[in-house]
C-alpha cells in the first residue's frame, strides 16, 4: 500500500519546533518524506503571508467543522485525482493512501508532492507567535480539565513560560494532556473519537495570530 500525507499536519504543534523570538516556524520531516521550511537561526525574520482563509475559522478553532489537515488532504486528494489516480482514497483524518503498482510508484510519488504543494499553498499553517503559544496553552490547560472530568490522570501543567521553552526544545518532553493519556499502556484507543468530540484536542485548533 502506498500512503500519501502531511506527517507534520496532524499533530503540527506537537512536530514542529515554534521559534518565538522571531515568529517563526522550524519544520521537521513527514513520514511521507516530505520536508516543510528549514529552521530559522537567530535573528533571521521569516516572511510570512497572512492566509486567506482566515475569516472563515470558527469560534471552534476550525472551518466548518474542519481542521487545516482535513482541508488539506481534500485539496490534494482532488488534486491526485484529478492526474488519473483513482485507486486511492481519503479517510477521514485527512490521510490519502491506496495500492499503487511498482512500477508507477514513482510517478506517483511525483504527482502526490504536487498536490501537497498546491494543498499547502491553499492552506498554510499560520505563523506561530508567543501570542499564539500562550493561547495553545491555556487550550491545553482546558483540555486538561475535561480529560480529567472524564476520569483520565494527567499531571499538573507546567507555567506557562516553562511550556512555551519546553515547545521550542524538540529534545525535552512536552506536557501535553492528549500526549499523556494517548501514550498510556492502559488507554482504549477506540475511545479516541468520543473523546476528541467532549474534550476538542488544542492540536488541531488554528489560531489566529
Amino acid at each position: 500500500m502506498m500512503r500519501g500525507r502531511r506527517g507534520a499536519r496532524q499533530h503540527f504543534w506537537t512536530a514542529v519546533v515554534m521559534v518565538v523570538t522571531v515568529g517563526g516556524v522550524s519544520a521537521c520531516s513527514g513520514d511521507d518524506g516530505s520536508v516543510a521550511e528549514s529552521p530559522l537561526q537567530a535573528g533571521e525574520v521569516q516572511a510570512s503571508p497572512t492566509p486567506t482563509y482566515f475569516d472563515q475559522v470558527g469560534p471552534d478553532g476550525l472551518i466548518d467543522g474542519k481542521t487545516l489537515t482535513q482541508l488539506s488532504g481534500e485539496v490534494a486528494y482532488a488534486c491526485i485525482s484529478d492526474r488519473g489516480w483513482a485507486q486511492v482514497q481519503l479517510n477521514e483524518n485527512g490521510e490519502i493512501s491506496g495500492l499503487v503498482p511498482e512500477e508507477q510508484q514513482d510517478a506517483y510519488s511525483e504527482d502526490l508532492n504536487a498536490c501537497w504543494a498546491e494543498a499547502d499553498a491553499q492552506y498554510p499553517f499560520p505563523e506561530v507567535t508567543e501570542d499564539s503559544l500562550r493561547e495553545r496553552y491555556a487550550l491545553e490547560v482546558e483540555t486538561r480539565k475535561c480529560l480529567m472530568d472524564e476520569g483520565y490522570t494527567i499531571a499538573e501543567p507546567p507555567s506557562v513560560d516553562v511550556w512555551i521553552d519546553q515547545m521550542n526544545h524538540p529534545d525535552e518532553n512536552v506536557w501535553l494532556p492528549y500526549g499523556e493519556i494517548q501514550f498510556s499502556s492502559t488507554f482504549d484507543s477506540t475511545k479516541l473519537p468520543g473523546l476528541y468530540e467532549k474534550c476538542p484536542d488544542p492540536a488541531t485548533r488554528i489560531i489566529v495570530p
